[in-house]
């Protein structure tokens, strides 16, 4: 291998490395967005005595983690590129490689990925909202109160898409890490 073609390739797994660590950031800051602007919706509504108006969390939650999972499945794609298409062909990348080769050995540390971790998040945020919005009506029901209908009916889409998509991530995670978790 060239000179040339060595540095392309140091240069291409830098930045692959970067994506990695861009998407996993991004992950970070959505996921405070989230838990801080339903913080802020949540006073707003409490003291304006229009708790519907949190209704309204339940779509801006669905979309936060529709974006957590893509750039999740990013992290995964681009990882596994790394460690079957580049590392393979040049000596000194391995950290992906070594990284899926010692999961074993960390088995004494209970890990939770951070995809777990964000949708479990998620999700509470998800059933909290119309539970939040029933408990300060009263716990009455009313139809008209569009951010209770709208919050209560994107829960079975949220809980569906998040079904769906945790066991399609189990399945990526290499077989060493699935049997650690179970």
């Amino acid at each position: 291998m060239t000179d040339a073609a060595r540095e392309d390739r140091r240069v291409e797994y830098e930045a692959l490395r970067a994506e990695i660590l861009y998407s996993d950031q991004a992950c970070m800051v959505i996921t405070g967005a989230l838990l801080s602007g339903s913080l802020t919706l949540l006073t707003l509504a409490l003291d304006n005595g229009r708790q519907g108006l949190a209704g309204w969390l339940s779509p801006v939650w669905l979309i936060g983690y529709l974006y957590i999972t893509e750039k999740r499945f990013v992290i995964e794609t681009v990882a596994a590129y790394m460690r079957d298409a580049l590392e393979p062909l040049e000596g000194g990348f391995g950290w992906e490689t070594w990284l899926a080769r010692h999961r074993r050995e960390r088995e004494h540390f209970r890990r939770f990925y951070p995809y777990y971790l964000e949708s479990a998040i998620t999700l509470v945020a998800m059933l909290a909202v119309p539970s939040f919005i029933y408990w300060r009506d009263g716990l009455r029901f009313s139809r008209s109160d569009t951010g209770l209908v709208v919050s209560l009916a994107l829960v079975p889409v949220i809980a569906i898409v998040q079904w769906h998509n945790v066991r399609a991530y189990s399945r990526r995670i290499p077989p060493s890490a699935n049997r650690r978790r179970s």
